[in-house]
């Protein structure tokens, strides 16, 4: 006899994939389609790859000629436009895959999708870079469905659920990424001072890029250790919130757990489903950390370029002022240029870090929201959990 799942049982399990928190669900669910669910972001992460392999095949030409295109305003366009594409098309592919393996075509439109993905973009980059398609291409389509595998294994644990939840958060919450910007801009400008140090110029035209991405993932990791002791306090609160007699049924009005009943004790959490929820409020805060880092890193590359002759950089940094690069991608500014940036980018995102969690404006704009949004999933999960504790869902 078949048998189907109950409707709400069905949202319920939705409900906590769209939030984030899939590790609330058994893992017969967590499994529920997951090459469905996993082809969108193998599709972006191939798009993403084909536009690079497209940028490296276009620039990739001896310094001569490359210096000697930089006076061209269309190649300059040409880079611009590469630039956007890498940012705009793939999440559009994704988004348009997403929507093909909702349909009842799915269930082959997805297995499909991966494995194009996986035969193309090595065929692409062999044509681009060689010419031809070499004889060394298996080994490289075997490492490309050796990484859909990967993707997928990695949705099932959740990541995929937690970035795509965290994403659409940070997006709707954008203008508290201005209010703060606006707010800490003015110190961050301190760091000019720092721009203009002699020393770090020196460091930055002796350093290597190794040396710069190890002192950019130190104080990247001091950033998160901080964000992981401020976001477990915040989870405590959260917890001891739901506690708060009707709180749970009042926010759970427009859920799909409305209509159960609260239970008078909370389900203790699995360490699992700390980690998740733990995940879920750092990688938001998180993607705010990055998007102003990046605004401050642009910044200061662009006043470089505009009011520091090379001669300048030359005489700052005693060394002559090698090319800037860009994995791989040749940038018309000096490399020093290009480290100094990158450490007052890292500085400045770390001052973020730190002053987002004491400024009341930003707190009421950009975390406020995201804890009552949280506190929204653990009271459900409380409900769902204790509703069918005696029968696992899926």
């Amino acid at each position: 006899m078949t048998t189907t799942r109950p409707p709400v049982r069905d949202s319920a399990q939705r409900f906590f994939l769209d939030r984030g928190l899939p590790l609330v669900l058994t893992p017969r669910v967590r499994a529920y389609r997951i090459v469905r669910r996993s082809s969108s972001f193998v599709a972006a992460l191939a798009v993403l790859e084909l536009v690079a392999i497209l940028m490296f095949g276009i620039f990739d030409v001896p310094d001569e000629e490359y210096d000697r295109r930089l006076g061209s305003s269309g190649w300059l366009t040409l880079l611009w436009i590469l630039i956007g594409a890498s940012v705009v098309v793939p999440p559009l592919v994704g988004a348009l895959v997403a929507r093909m393996t909702r349909g009842p075509a799915g269930g082959w439109v997805a297995p499909v999708v991966v494995v194009t993905m996986a035969v193309l973009v090595p065929v692409v980059g062999s044509l681009v870079v060689d010419g031809e398609v070499g004889a060394d291409l298996l080994p490289v389509i075997g490492l490309h469905l050796l990484a859909d595998v990967l993707v997928v294994l990695m949705n099932y644990l959740g990541a995929g659920s937690v970035l795509w939840w965290a994403a659409r958060f940070a997006w709707r919450q954008l203008g508290a990424l201005g209010t703060m910007g606006g707010r800490a801009l003015p110190l961050v400008m301190l760091t000019v001072v720092v721009f203009f140090t002699g020393e770090l110029w020196q460091w930055a035209a002796t350093a290597d890029r190794a040396v710069v991405w190890r002192t950019t993932a130190f104080l990247a990791a001091i950033a998160l250790a901080f964000m992981i002791t401020q976001l477990r306090d915040e989870l405590r609160g959260i917890r001891r919130r739901l506690r708060t007699e009707g709180e749970a049924e009042r926010i759970l009005v427009r859920t799909p757990m409305a209509s159960m009943p609260v239970p008078p004790t909370r389900p203790p959490m699995l360490f699992r489903e700390k980690v998740n929820v733990l995940g879920v409020l750092l990688v938001a805060q998180a993607i705010q950390v990055v998007l102003f880092t990046v605004v401050v890193l642009v910044l200061f590359v662009v006043l470089g370029a505009i009011m520091l002759p090379t001669a300048i950089v030359e005489t700052w940094s005693g060394a002559t002022a090698a090319p800037g690069t860009w994995f791989g991608l040749r940038l018309p500014v000096p490399n020093s240029l290009v480290h100094m940036a990158l450490f007052i980018a890292v500085l400045s995102g770390l001052y973020f870090t730190v002053h987002s969690s004491t400024d009341a404006q930003y707190r009421a704009q950009f975390f406020v929201p995201l804890i009552d949004d949280v506190a929204v999933s653990l009271a459900a999960r409380d409900v769902y959990l204790t509703s069918w504790r005696s029968s696992p869902p899926g």
